[in-house]
C-alpha cells in the first residue's frame, strides 16, 4: 500500500500528502451542506480599514472577591475567562485565569477540567511541552475527549508538528460536530498542498444560514483567510482578515497577518493608519517602522512613539522568553537595527514555535543561517507555501 509521500511503482510518481483525508474533508462538508447552499458563494464584507469595536460581553474581575473565591468558583471564574478568551481573542483574560488556578498551577495530580484550563492557558504561553504533557495525560484517561483532542491539534500546529496535528484532527472525525473537524482539518491539510479545494469547502460552510452569526463562522473564516495566504491571493486575505477585526478586534492573529502583508507589499500609508488603530507593541513597532519607511523619523511624533516602545521592551525582556522572543527579534531588527541580537531573539522563537510567520520572520533576519532548519522542517511537514516558497527564493535557495 502506498503511504503518504511514497512512490508508485508505475512512475515513481509521489502522492499527494493527506489526499485520503481530504476526500474524507469534501465528504464531511457535502453531508452538512444542502444542494441548494452549496452554490451560493461566499464573499466577505469588503471593508478598508477595521473597525475595533468588541462584540461580546467583558467578564469584570472583582479582585479581592476572586482571591477569596471558593475552589469551585475559582474555576468556574477561570473557565469563564478562557471562554471569553477563545470568543474574543483577547489574551488578558489567560492571565486573569491563571491567576484564579494559581493553588493548582504546579500540582501533578488535579482535578481533569482544572489540567484542560492549565492547558489552554500554557498554549497561549507557548509553553508547548507543558499543555501537550497536561493534553496528553488527560486524552490516556479519556480518548474521547474532544476539547483535549483538538487543543492539542492546534498545540502541535503551532509547534511546527503539522503531521500530528492532523493525525489529532482526523482522530475527531466521529467524535465531535463536523464543522469542527473540519475547520480542524483544514488547518493541517492546507499546509500540506491541499488550500485550492479546501478553500472552496470552507467558502461552501461560510454560505450556511445555520454557522453564520456563530463561533463557528468566525472559526471558519480565521481559517479560509489563512488558505488565500497560502496561496497567496491577498485581497482575499486581506478582506477576510479584516472582516474577522470587525467581530475580533483583539486578535493577534489577524493583526500580525494584516501587519506582514501591508509591510511585504511596501504599503506603507496603509501600514501606518492600520496600526494606529492598536497599542499592541507589535502595532506600535510596525507604526514606527511605517513612518520611518515615510521619511518622518524625525517628527515628534516618531519620537514619541519611539519612547514608548523602548519601554515596553524593558518590560517584553522581563517576560518569559518563548513569550517575548518572537517581538524583541522584530525591535532589535527594526528599531536598533542590530542584526545579532535579533538573531538570537529569531532562533529562540524559532525553537518554541514553528509557524510560517516565525519561518518568514527567521528567514528575513538571519537567512544564511537559518535556510537550512526552515528548508528541513518544510521538507518533513510536506509544506507547500506561496510566502515561504518566495522567502526561500530571496534567501537564494
Amino acid at each position: 500500500m502506498l503511504r503518504c509521500g511514497s512512490s508508485s511503482p508505475e512512475g515513481n510518481r509521489r502522492w499527494r500528502c493527506g489526499a485520503p483525508l481530504l476526500a474524507l474533508f469534501i465528504l464531511l462538508v457535502c453531508a452538512i451542506s444542502p444542494p441548494q447552499l452549496q452554490a451560493v458563494p461566499f464573499v466577505p464584507e469588503s471593508s478598508s480599514t477595521a473597525l475595533l469595536k468588541r462584540h461580546y460581553p467583558v467578564p469584570v474581575s472583582t479582585g479581592v472577591a476572586d482571591q477569596l473565591a471558593t475552589p469551585a468558583e475559582r474555576v468556574k471564574r477561570a473557565r469563564a475567562y478562557v471562554q471569553y478568551a477563545m470568543e474574543s481573542k483577547d489574551p488578558s483574560f489567560y492571565s486573569s485565569a491563571r491567576k484564579l488556578l494559581a493553588p493548582w498551577w504546579d500540582l501533578g495530580e488535579v482535578d481533569p477540567e482544572i489540567r484542560l484550563l492549565r492547558a489552554m492557558i500554557k498554549q497561549h504561553q507557548h509553553r508547548f511541552d507543558e499543555a501537550l504533557a497536561d493534553l496528553t495525560i488527560l486524552l490516556q484517561h479519556n480518548n474521547r475527549h474532544v476539547q483535549a483532542r483538538i487543543s492539542r491539534a492546534a498545540v502541535f500546529l503551532a509547534a511546527g508538528n503539522v503531521r500530528a496535528s492532523r493525525r489529532d484532527c482526523e482522530a475527531l472525525a466521529l467524535q465531535a460536530d463536523p464543522v469542527l473537524v473540519i475547520n480542524c482539518l483544514a488547518q493541517s491539510l492546507g499546509l500540506m498542498g491541499n488550500a485550492a479545494p479546501l478553500e472552496k469547502s470552507l467558502q461552501q460552510l461560510l454560505s450556511r444560514a445555520s454557522v453564520q452569526g456563530t463561533s463557528q463562522y468566525w472559526e471558519l473564516l480565521n481559517t479560509l483567510s489563512e488558505l488565500y495566504l497560502i496561496q497567496g491571493k491577498v485581497g482575499e486575505a486581506e478582506e477576510a482578515l479584516l472582516q474577522l477585526l470587525q467581530h475580533q478586534p483583539d486578535s493577534r492573529y489577524a493583526q500580525e497577518q494584516i501587519i506582514h502583508l501591508l509591510h511585504a507589499g511596501e504599503r506603507y500609508v496603509e501600514l501606518y493608519e492600520f496600526t494606529a488603530t492598536g497599542n499592541s507593541f507589535l502595532m506600535k513597532l510596525y507604526r514606527a517602522v511605517a513612518l520611518t519607511r515615510l521619511g518622518r523619523q524625525q517628527s515628534n511624533e516618531y519620537q514619541a512613539l519611539l519612547e514608548d516602545i523602548r519601554q515596553d521592551k524593558q518590560l517584553l525582556e522581563q517576560a518569559p522568553p518563548r513569550e517575548a522572543a518572537k517581538s524583541l527579534a522584530q525591535y532589535y531588527f527594526f528599531i536598533e537595527q542590530d542584526p545579532v541580537k535579533a538573531q538570537v531573539y529569531a532562533e529562540r522563537n524559532w525553537r518554541t514555535q514553528k509557524t510560517v510567520i516565525d519561518a518568514l520572520i527567521l528567514l528575513r533576519i538571519a537567512a544564511v543561517d537559518s535556510v537550512d532548519s526552515v528548508k528541513a522542517w518544510k521538507s518533513a511537514a510536506a509544506i507547500q507555501d506561496v510566502r515561504l516558497d518566495r522567502a526561500l527564493r530571496a534567501a537564494g535557495v
